[in-house]
């Protein structure tokens, strides 16, 4: 209560008074009656103030029964700091965080009872708070008597009382199923990015193995096609090249009737036919002398079927390359020069062969209609890319909508032991 209160309820208490002794009638001479009025007055004055602190001291103790309730039974674990650090009060609460019994807590600091793991922490909370007692929080783990820890929360208030052994209070928050669930949410999510990884890994080597089968499948067919072609050749058109020789050498022999102008022209359309389906199937010059010249050939092909006229640019230099990486880059260019055929719209393609270091780049560039890169060339160039992958390729797509189209396929030379191997027997003027 401030002095302005108390002299207002001192000054009530001697109205009241005087009130009180004027209802008594004076005896005795005027300068004993006035004083036997004050010495009444101040004497009723006296018995109301003491009652009046009575009753404020019963509110008081009422007041402290309260605060010792809510401090005692309170779910939060109190203590009190001194300017030690020390304990000098801790509620219940606290005592059955702890594990221990109140009166054993008192006079021992507080970091005995922190986890040896949880000391560095402990005291960086302490020190900024006994220097200047600004509120700190931190969180740490207490340990019990039988060695089980529980997670808990300081929050520390420095109170305004100037008694040493009254300097802080320090609330202990018990957060141990909240520090667990978060433990156990992070493990979870440690486990899960865990399985993630492995089924990500999992699923890229079983790529990996789709890819290597892939490319070994277009090698068999290859192969497959290859043989096919060579029967071809040494077969129906052999046969076929016999017969027409036979034809034109019986028409030589006196009597003889010349051959029939129709039957020849069918046979040589079909001794052509054949041939040309032997070189799609075998593509002889692709194994006999290189990529260079069986990627002339096959230009020389597209302009006679298709009307598409290939440049083809070579920079000279040695391009020593593998089956598998010519096989590839050789499918790939027909695949190429066939797209600009049904979607370019032109009638002319450039093709260029170079090497950069340890790379070869075959690139087949066109100025026609173009497209959007992100969605274009569909499955064929989805299967060309993953066809170039395993040979530690790749493709790479430029084009804009009325702008043409630039399309790169880029594989490494062959290693070095395939190389020296290859250049047992390769032609001098082979590139591939």
């Amino acid at each position: 209560m401030c002095s302005s209160d108390q002299a207002t309820s001192t000054d009530d208490l001697r109205r009241q008074a005087e009130q009180l002794v004027e209802r008594e009638p004076a005896t005795g001479e005027a300068p004993a009656a006035a004083l036997q009025h004050e010495l009444m007055v101040h004497q009723i004055e006296l018995a109301m103030q003491g009652d009046e602190l009575r009753r404020t001291l019963v509110d008081l103790e009422a007041s402290r029964d309260r605060y010792a309730d809510l401090y005692e039974f309170a779910p939060v674990g109190f203590v009190t700091l001194n300017d030690a650090g020390l304990i000098t009060g801790a509620n219940l609460a606290c005592a059955a965080l702890l594990g221990r019994e109140r009166g054993r807590l008192l006079e021992r600091r507080l970091g005995q009872f922190v986890a040896g793991a949880d000391q560095a922490a402990y005291y960086g909370w302490l020190r900024p708070l006994l220097d200047d007692g600004a509120a700190q929080r931190c969180e740490l783990r207490l340990v019990r008597p039988d060695g089980a820890a529980r997670w808990v929360r300081l929050d520390a208030l420095a109170l305004p009382t100037g008694e040493p052994d009254l300097r802080f209070q320090v609330a202990l928050s018990d957060i141990t199923e909240r520090r667990e669930a978060v433990d156990a949410l992070r493990q979870a999510n440690d486990d899960l990015e865990l399985r993630v990884r492995e089924r990500t890994a999992e699923l890229a080597r079983a790529n990996e193995r789709l890819r290597a089968l892939a490319l070994e499948l277009v090698l068999a067919e290859e192969r497959a096609r290859r043989q096919l072609g060579a029967d071809l050749h040494d077969g129906l058109c052999q046969a076929l090249a016999l017969l027409r020789l036979r034809l034109v050498l019986a028409a030589d022999e006196p009597a003889a009737r010349p051959p029939d102008p129709a039957t020849m022209e069918l046979l040589n359309q079909a001794h052509e036919m054949a041939r040309s389906l032997t070189l799609q199937l075998g593509t002889p010059l692709l194994y006999d002398l290189g990529l260079l010249p069986a990627a002339e050939g096959l230009a020389q092909e597209f302009e006679r079927h298709h009307g598409l006229r290939v440049t083809l640019q070579d920079d000279g230099k040695p391009k020593p390359l593998d089956e598998s990486a010519r096989v590839i880059l050789f499918r790939g260019l027909r695949e190429l020069l066939l797209k600009v055929v049904k979607h370019a719209g032109v009638a002319a393609a450039e093709v260029r062969l170079e090497r950069g270091g340890e790379l070869v780049h075959l690139t087949v560039e066109d100025q026609g209609a173009g497209c959007d890169p992100a969605g274009s060339g569909g499955f064929g160039l989805y299967s060309l890319r993953e066809r170039v992958v395993p040979l530690g390729g790749r493709l790479e797509i430029r084009s804009a909508r009325g702008a043409g189209t630039t399309v790169t396929l880029t594989v490494p030379l062959s290693p070095p032991e395939a190389r020296e191997l290859g250049e047992t027997y390769a032609d001098p003027h082979s590139v591939g």
